[in-house]
């Protein structure tokens, strides 16, 4: 009996999870689509790159139509079942809930392993061909598209009107060109023409227009910009012929290698090998950092004089002993002479007594003040440029490893919503598209929320990659549990008589 019962649970579940499934990757590909309908409107794209695009967008949308698909499908199963009381006899029977769910908890957790080897190995191919093919037909140029009575512009350097088109698109009257090839000297070259044929060579690298009975004005100039002074060039023509180039208006795919080191488009052991490379950089950079700044910043210091100290002898170093070859390289004239010997070798212990300044001459001292003035200064700009690059690189961790994360909160929240749908549908014991849609669709706006909320924080990091990316499951969690339970213990939780009683029976104590 276990068996069957088994069998036409399985039954009832596969029907409403694959229907939800592909409803709900229609919904999202048609969403994305129209976000970037300006994009991909009018570039002449080929069916096959149309039907690669959608393919590969189709993938990196399942870890957003996969968990809508089990909570939905849940709660119509369970929904359905408990709608035709078929739950109530199986209870009956002595069967409980736990029971008539176990094979749809296998499914789950198969769901979830699966879910897993997705994000693991496709997702990341789909996502790097996503990316890059979008960002092909972004480059790309619109398809040309030349219309009766209106300027096109889709040519480089090129405005072209006519006056009408064949029906084959090939044949032109009433040309008018506006060449803009040299820049900055507005329409100072203009191509009339009676009529003219408009063909792409055979190797599809070049549009050729060929114009017929025509006349072209070209106004004389200098450095680009025409000169009303001088004559305009006026040139008749029978038959001119004007090469476009089509590269512009061919789709690249070039672009793959520029994203592969995305963190998107990255397994599991590649991201945890580029999160411990810039964790050994980010070691390496602070290492670097605080050792140039004691060789810098401190006593004993070896680092070109600022501005404002040429008055100080060379060799002459305040915070530490004299440069013997300095003060012997500089001993050609009598004053720098006598300088070298009345100054004393100034070191950290004398600079740091108390009264060191009373007890030097003024010169000594400003200069003194001045360079240490400039050491402060120079330190506090190089000090937070690097607490910038601290948090940049800090951020980059973040992303490399929430990405490392969100391969197993897909399989986790698999799992997850499946115990939130299927009891939620023994308790509100409705089966079809009608309230179980509306109460997916909640639940799973709250979950992507949280979701996004909580992967923007630990990107921003205001919150651990961790805690960001697992919060909304850790909260779905006990909702599932506790909805669980309820459904187990045949809860009237949606059941509005039953509070009803509740407010009733809470008044009439007060009013006794």
């Amino acid at each position: 009996m276990l068996k069957r019962l088994h069998i036409l649970v399985l039954k009832n579940y596969l029907g409403p999870f694959i229907l939800t499934f592909f409803i709900a990757e229609f919904v999202l590909i048609m969403q994305f689509i129209w976000k970037y309908i300006d994009d991909l409107a009018g570039k002449g794209l080929e069916p096959i790159i149309i039907a690669e695009f959608i393919l590969y967008l189709s993938a990196s949308i399942v870890p957003m139509a996969l968990p809508l698909a089990i909570l939905l499908s849940g709660i119509m199963t369970f929904g359905a079942l408990a709608e035709n009381l078929e739950l109530v006899a199986c209870k009956a029977a002595g069967i409980s809930l736990y029971r008539v769910m176990s094979p749809l908890i296998v499914v789950s957790v198969l769901l979830g392993f699966m879910a897993f080897y997705f994000s693991n190995n496709v997702l990341p191919v789909a996502n790097l061909k996503l990316r890059s093919l979008l960002v092909d037909i972004q480059k790309q140029r619109p398809a040309i598209d030349i219309k009766p009575g209106m300027f096109y512009e889709g040519i480089k350097d090129l405005v072209l009107r006519v006056e009408s088109v064949s029906k084959d698109k090939k044949t032109l009257t009433g040309i008018m060109i506006y060449d803009h090839s040299r820049h900055d000297n507005g329409n100072a070259r203009v191509t009339l023409a009676r009529s003219g044929n408009i063909e792409v060579t055979a190797d599809q690298n070049y549009l050729v227009f060929t114009l017929n009975e025509g006349v072209s004005y070209d106004e004389m100039g200098f450095f680009g910009k025409p000169d009303p002074k001088l004559p305009f060039v006026k040139n008749y023509f029978k038959k001119q012929v004007i090469p476009v180039d089509l590269s512009a208006f061919k789709l690249s795919r070039n672009s793959e290698d520029l994203y592969k080191d995305h963190y998107q488009m990255m397994t599991v052991r590649q991201l945890e090998k580029a999160i411990a490379d810039f964790r050994l950089q980010y070691a390496n950079r602070s290492t670097d950092f605080g050792r140039a700044v004691k060789q810098n910043y401190f006593f004993g210091r070896s680092t070109p004089k600022p501005a404002g100290m040429e008055a100080i002898p060379p060799g002459f170093n305040p915070f530490g002993p004299p440069d013997p070859s300095a003060l012997k390289a500089n001993t050609n004239t009598e004053l720098q002479e006598e300088e070298n010997i009345n100054r004393t070798p100034l070191g950290a212990k004398e600079l740091s007594t108390r009264n060191f300044f009373e007890n030097t001459d003024s010169l000594t001292a400003l200069q003194l003040l001045e360079q240490g003035r400039s050491i402060a200064q120079n330190g506090k700009y190089r000090s937070s440029d690097f607490l910038i690059e601290k948090r940049s690189r800090s951020e980059s961790i973040a992303r490399y490893v929430s990405e490392w994360h969100r391969k197993f909160t897909l399989s986790v929240a698999c799992v997850v919503l499946f115990f939130i749908g299927a009891p939620l549908g023994a308790i509100i014991k409705r089966g079809g598209l009608g309230l179980p849609m509306v109460f997916s669709i909640v639940i799973f706006i709250l979950y992507y929320v949280i979701s996004t909320i909580g992967e923007k924080a630990a990107k921003q990091l205001t919150m651990t990659p961790f805690w960001g990316m697992w919060i909304s499951t850790l909260i779905l969690i006990p909702i599932g549990i506790f909805l669980t339970i309820k459904a187990a213990n045949d809860s009237k939780l949606f059941d509005k008589d039953s509070y009803i009683r509740l407010i009733n029976k809470i008044f009439k104590r007060k009013t006794a």
